[in-house]
């Protein structure tokens, strides 16, 4: 027992040891002065990795798996979770070598029926759960009243903050004609923390085969780098697509409920 211990514990050292080394050698390709005279003007390791909050979240992750962060995906657990079982599906998604859209990741799509919320009272095609709040001095107690009276007393204040679950892309057009866009300057900001590739006007998104349901946590990830995902993202699938004769593989959620229903 103490022997299989040690090598657990040995072996979850080499791990964060493993990843520690990754994150030097990024360091070191993305701060490399170009000359000696740039040497004291470039970030120092602890800067870069401060300023990266993205990277703690990762060892956290390592931290709390320990030796299970080596665990291999295992076919069996794909098919119980409810992943398409079709041998030729899960051979193709093995397969898979892009720099984002790797061997065992998915695209999913974000948009599924189910998402809109009956409370809301306001309904646009293809951009489930918009609402509205008045921008500006307002009391706490506006603020925190149901979305059904938000709407009545965002009349007359002003300026206006807009939300809504992630939008097709005709539900794009559909929310910005509801703002009135065309006469009314609009700040549109996504607050995902993750690439997300529109296929077809349906926005996908990146997911891990054998947790087809739940986000990839990147806490902390910078503007910069999730804009530099979606460029990669979008290469790794059109070379795919021309690797199978113009198709790609997706995966959808068929509803809201029951939660582990995927099919591709």
């Amino acid at each position: 027992m103490r022997a299989e211990l040690t090598s657990s514990f040995l072996l979850s050292l080499s791990c964060s040891g493993y990843f520690f080394l990754i994150l030097f050698m990024c360091f070191l390709n993305e701060c490399r002065p170009s000359t000696w005279r740039e040497m004291g003007t470039t970030s120092s390791y602890e800067t870069w990795v401060k300023d990266r909050p993205v990277f703690r979240t990762i060892q956290r992750e390592l931290d709390d798996a320990g030796i299970e962060a080596l665990t291999p995906l295992s076919r069996g657990a794909l098919v119980e979770r409810g992943t398409a079982s079709d041998d030729e599906v899960a051979d193709f998604v093995a397969h898979r070598d892009g720099r984002i859209l790797s061997a065992y990741s998915l695209l999913k799509s974000d948009f599924f029926s189910g998402l809109q919320k009956m409370s809301l009272p306001e309904r646009v095609d293809g951009a489930p759960n918009f609402r509205r709040v008045p921008l500006g001095a307002v009391a706490a107690s506006d603020l925190a009243q149901s979305a059904a009276s938000s709407l009545s007393t965002a009349q007359g204040h002003g300026p206006l903050v807009y939300g809504s679950g992630m939008p097709t892309v005709d539900g794009l057009r559909h929310a910005l004609e509801k703002m009135s866009a065309r006469e009314t300057k609009v700040l549109w900001q996504s607050l995902r923390e993750e690439p997300v590739l529109f296929v077809s006007g349906r926005p996908h998104v990146l997911r891990l085969f054998d947790r087809p349901l739940e986000n990839v946590i990147t806490t902390g990830v910078t503007t910069a780098t999730v804009e530099a995902m979606e460029v990669e993202l979008k290469k790794d699938l059109l070379r795919e697509r021309e690797k199978t004769g113009g198709k790609v593989l997706l995966v959808r959620r068929l509803s809201l409920w029951p939660p582990s229903q995927i099919a591709p």
